[in-house]
């Protein structure tokens, strides 16, 4: 067999209780002498019997009396079964047919010997390097250090000094939001001026708007 077979359990008396399978012939029921004991009175003393046929293992119902539903659906003759299906037995048990890949167990072949891997290390000498030795022989003749390369640059710090170009855009800033601040504080100046000015300086400075005879104040 080129893979490990089990059912696991569920639901039903023991759930997530693990039953390998590896006989070409195994029976399941409520009977002690069964090889997949299910301690449940809806299982018949020899429920269904498990048989192998490479690949896998086929399916037989042995006369029970609740009888066996695959993924829900009926059994009524012998079927192969797939890695993932759920059996049902009675009402309340339910078994998942799994189908596990045997994993080969790593080794290492030296001198046609093979060693388990916790004994690898033992045959490997750790190689002691200080730092900032051999980094040519490292990194090649043509590849600098890392390090180098990192102290070589240089990265601006929080208030390290600008440059000119950058002062003088700097300065045309502060000027350009200094004379925006002076133009609006005239303009309010100015208007609270003329709103607060008597009406001799309007009757005064703007006749052609102010004449006698529309407005009787501004006559002499």
């Amino acid at each position: 067999m080129n893979n490990k077979f089990q059912l696991e359990m569920l639901t039903g008396p023991t759930p997530g209780k693990i039953f390998p399978i590896a006989d070409d012939q195994v029976i399941g029921g409520r009977e002690p002498s069964c090889d997949i004991v299910i301690n449940d009175a809806e299982i018949s003393r020899k429920h269904f019997r498990l048989v192998w046929s490479d690949p896998g293992y086929i399916l037989e119902d042995l006369g029970s009396t609740n009888g066996i539903l695959v993924n829900e659906v009926k059994m009524n003759t012998p079927q192969g079964l797939h890695g993932g299906e759920k059996l049902s037995l009675g009402g309340k048990v339910v078994l998942e047919y799994r189908v596990i890949p045997i994993e080969l167990e790593e080794t290492i072949i030296f001198d046609n010997v093979e060693l388990p891997p916790e004994h690898i290390d033992d045959l490997v000498e750790p190689i002691e390097t200080e730092p900032g030795d051999n980094d040519q022989e490292l990194f090649g003749p043509d590849v600098e250090p890392i390090q180098d390369e990192l102290s070589s640059t240089e990265v601006p710090m929080e208030g390290s000094e600008l440059d000119p170009t950058q002062k003088r855009s700097k300065k045309k800033k502060i000027l350009l939001i200094t004379l925006i601040i002076m133009a609006v504080v005239v303009i309010g100046l100015l208007i609270i001026y003329l709103y607060t000015a008597p009406t001799s300086f309007w009757c005064e400075n703007f006749p052609f708007i102010f004449k006698p005879e529309i407005y009787p104040v501004c006559a002499p």
